[in-house]
């Protein structure tokens, strides 16, 4: 048997031999510590079982004696005797014979005391006390001591009835006996709870129903009591000492409780004196079996894990020729002695096999990073704080044309700035601000970014970062397209990119920046608008048109000089900034030069084109001072312009602001107009002159406004067209016209005249289907006239709509027919029922033979088209 386990023998011997003593000690002890503290909860149940019974027998003795004397008198008795004092007397017989009585009193129903065995008591008013009332209607009443003392001092108060002798169920008056209770505190304190043992440590209690203490060995400590008592249930304490036993008895008579108490101190003092002895003994031998195996241990087990501690530690700390002697033992020391020694055999040899596999995974790892440098799009430099090269990459010298030799490590940063100033790549004193600048920054430790220019046009982001320990590493980045390409989308933003003029967003900062330029000189806005544009591109195509908006931008581009700046703000929209000119005299004879050189003709693709051009002129400070504001009030000037009719150039004038908010007005009254039905139809008759009768009517719109009285037609249907409200207004004017012509004789006929608005909507077929249908007229009383500006735009979908219209069995009239440019072209395209010569040509028959002419050659034409 090895050393270990006979060290673990003899421990587990000692062992077995200590713990059963220790148990058995500790058993014995615990078993008569509980029948010592049985035995005195015994005696104690006894002395307080036996208090109570006590002072039972002396209450019942007491209450025997004055039931007999109430018994042997009446109320007449009492009263008759009372006067020559022989109720006194026999009141201080009784008192004598019964000297626990304090006091002895006959009272009458009334309350007063008639008799006493002391004179000084007589004529004491008790008619306001419970226990009288009770004593009267009652057949007794025990008093409690405490809060109402009848007489004066503490005591139990005793009353029974006395009978009237004429009626025994008649109370007549009371016997009342106040028990002395310091006399029964006398005999219970005479009482013995425990041999000769200190006041302090035991008590034996009296309290009432309520919890008061009625009795104590000390008045002090039956206060401390009366707070401590009555909130405890089940275990009770002496008042600022240690742990007590007790007992308690209850009279269910009277509530009262009598408490004997005993300090668990005094109690256990004998048993608590052999614990101490058992304690001490039981200790001694702890103490020796624990030094015994102490010293056993440590020389068979603590010394020698100490020194496999030490060993384990050093194998740890990777030193792995340590002495592990004692593998010879053939205990558990020596096995785990054989254990480690294995353990440092394999960790030797896993260390060696470790070893191995970091030097690949060194050589994986640099073969990785040299393929990253190798592979990275942009030029990688790393100096050490010296500012010689650590690490580069192949890009590096690709990208600045150093030479093998300059991108080696340990080349100095001066090296090779010095090659690239050189070359002429750099200038001499950026190289020395820029090494300077380099090394300052990197001391400072924190990452910063540089813009490397080069002679040749290119730039270079360089982001460097700190790195521990000092120095940097560097990313070389050409940004040199980046960069066009950022400046070309900056361009596109601000720039149209049909004409590579300014756009709208850069011509309102270029006014914002000349107005700040300027001061309070005068400054001009100058917009333009194209005239006749749109027929181009709708009878020669967008890429035409396209064509020729480049051609305006680029005289208009050359016609001003340098304090002006032209701009294309959308379409065929354009605007000039004219600053550093005396205006607006400058502005005039600017514009004059624009309409002129735009209404140049202009040669594209084989046709020969002539355009216009309207111009409005707002001058600042005087019709604004900023931007918004400035080209706001140039529009309007333009818009008069247009109204003019072209080719000409206008000033702003405050009234165009006026008349453009009355524009708005009209228009927002028109559109409630329509809601409210302020529009009427007026019926203009159409007469056949051979006959000289009525064949139709014309419906012509009209509209009474409340405020502005009659509004005309050529001052609301403009703006009707130009909101687009034309399209419902001509909705109700179809619907009402049809549904007025249903009621007039079937030969009259109805004529509404149709806009160019109405045919872009798509649903006019659809409309005046569900106007004939409505108001159930024939198509053939519907004339619809169309003017020639009907056909101007996409002729083949409103010839379309027009053939749908006929197929409905309406008639289509041209109207104005003469005024425009196509008239002819457009009678042979379509075959109207009804010409309308335009009134100019009949007003001039009586001045000329040139309006006759026509109105001949027209009815003529008409004759042999049919219509």
């Amino acid at each position: 048997m090895g050393t270990g386990i006979r060290t673990k023998v003899a421990l587990l011997a000692l062992l077995c031999a200590v713990l059963p003593c220790l148990l058995v000690s500790l058993l014995a002890f615990s078993y008569a510590r509980l029948a010592l503290e049985k035995a005195v909860r015994t005696e104690l149940t006894d002395l307080a079982q036996g208090t109570m019974s006590g002072l039972r027998e002396l209450l019942a003795q007491v209450e025997t004696d004055l039931g007999t004397w109430s018994g042997l008198h009446t109320m007449q008795d009492v009263l008759i005797d009372d006067g020559d004092g022989t109720i006194g007397a026999e009141l201080a017989r009784l008192q004598r014979r019964y000297p626990r009585f304090g006091d002895l009193l006959v009272v009458n129903p009334q309350g007063i005391v008639v008799a006493a065995a002391h004179a000084k008591n007589a004529g004491i008013d008790l008619s306001g006390t419970a226990f009288f009332a009770s004593a009267i209607w009652g057949s007794r009443y025990r008093g409690e001591v405490g809060p109402e003392p009848l007489i004066g001092g503490d005591g139990i108060a005793l009353a029974y009835p006395i009978r009237a002798d004429y009626d025994p169920a008649t109370v007549a008056g009371v016997l009342v006996g106040v028990i002395d209770w310091s006399r029964v505190q006398d005999e219970l304190g005479a009482v013995t709870i425990w041999g000769a043992a200190q006041d302090k440590d035991h008590r034996l209690l009296l309290r009432d129903r309520a919890g008061v203490v009625l009795f104590g060995a000390e008045r002090a400590v039956a206060a401390d009591l009366a707070s401590i008592l009555p909130q405890r249930s089940g275990v009770e304490f002496l008042s600022g000492h240690s742990p007590s036993l007790y007992a308690t008895e209850t009279d269910p008579e009277t509530g009262w409780r009598v408490h004997a108490v005993i300090s668990e101190q005094v109690a256990y003092a004998a048993i608590n004196a052999l614990g101490k002895d058992i304690a001490f003994l039981s200790g001694a031998i702890v103490l020796a079996a624990m030094a015994l195996g102490a010293l056993v241990s440590g020389r068979t087990i603590v010394r020698p894990i100490v020194a496999i501690t030490a060993a384990m530690t050093r194998i740890s700390q990777g030193q792995v020729d340590v002495d592990l002697r004692g593998q010879e033992r053939r205990d558990e020391i020596g096995q785990m002695l054989s254990a480690i020694a294995i353990f440092r055999d394999k960790l030797e040899s896993n260390n060696a096999l470790l070893q191995q596999q970091r030097e690949q995974a060194r050589l994986v790892q640099n073969l990785r990073f040299d393929s990253a440098l190798n592979n990275m799009s942009q030029g990688l430099s790393m100096f050490d704080a010296a500012g010689r090269l650590i690490v580069s990459n192949p890009q590096l010298g690709d990208l600045y044309g150093f030479p093998p030799d300059l991108i080696a490590p340990g080349t100095d940063l001066h090296a090779m700035i010095a090659y690239l100033v050189g070359a002429g790549l750099y200038g001499a004193k950026d190289g020395e601000s820029y090494v300077s600048r380099t090394m300052t920054t990197a001391s400072l430790g924190e990452p910063w970014d540089q813009l490397f220019e080069l002679a040749d046009g290119r730039q270079i982001s360089i982001a460097h970062k700190p790195m521990a320990g000092g120095g940097w590493v560097a990313t070389h980045a050409d940004i040199t397209e980046r960069r066009r390409a950022e400046a070309l989308i900056t361009h596109m933003a601000h720039h149209d990119d049909l004409t590579n003029l300014p756009n709208r967003v850069l011509f309102r900062a270029t006014i914002e920046a000349a107005l700040g330029h300027v001061g309070k000189a005068s400054l001009a806005v100058i917009s333009i608008d194209l005239d006749r544009f749109k027929s181009v591109n709708d009878t020669l195509g967008h890429p035409v048109g396209d064509v020729l908006l480049r051609h305006v931008a680029s005289r208009l581009r050359d016609g001003i000089d340098d304090n002006a700046v032209v701009a294309r703000l959308g379409g065929d929209e354009f605007a000039i900034v004219q600053s550093r000119t005396e205006q607006p005299g400058g502005a005039m004879s600017l514009a004059k030069k624009v309409i002129e050189a735009i209404s140049a003709p202009y040669e594209i693709d084989g046709h020969h084109l002539v355009i216009g051009a309207s111009v409005g002129v707002a001058i600042a400070p005087a019709d604004g001072d900023d931007p918004d504001q400035l080209l706001k009030h140039a529009d309007l000037a333009l818009y008069r312009a247009k109204r003019d009719g072209g080719g000409t150039c206008h000033l702003f004038e405050p009234a165009m602001d006026a008349r453009m908010q009355a524009r708005r007005g009209l228009e927002l009254d028109l559109r409630k107009a329509l809601a409210r039905g302020e529009l009427t139809l007026a019926y203009q008759p159409l007469v056949n002159i051979a006959s000289d009768e009525i064949i139709g009517f014309e419906a012509l719109a009209r509209w009474h406004h409340p405020q502005r009285g009659a509004v005309g037609p050529t001052e609301f249907i403009p703006v009707a067209e130009e909101t687009g409200l034309i399209v419902p207004l001509g909705e109700w004017v179809l619907r009402q016209a049809c549904a007025d012509a249903a009621t007039w004789p079937a030969d009259i006929r109805i004529a509404v005249n149709l806009s160019p608005v109405q045919f872009r909507g798509g649903n006019l077929v659809q409309t005046v289907f569900s106007a004939l249908a409505a108001s159930r007229l024939s198509p053939t009383r519907l004339d619809l006239e169309i003017t020639e500006a009907v056909l101007l735009h996409d002729s083949e979908a409103t010839l379309a709509i027009l053939r749908q219209l006929k197929g409905l069995g309406v008639r289509i009239s041209m109207d104005d027919f003469g005024t425009g440019y196509s008239s002819l072209s457009y009678l042979q395209k379509f075959p109207f029922s009804k010409i309308k010569i335009d009134q100019s040509f009949i007003k001039g028959l009586a001045t000329g033979d040139e309006s006759l002419a026509i109105i001949r050659a027209v009815t003529g034409m008409s004759r042999s088209l049919g219509m």
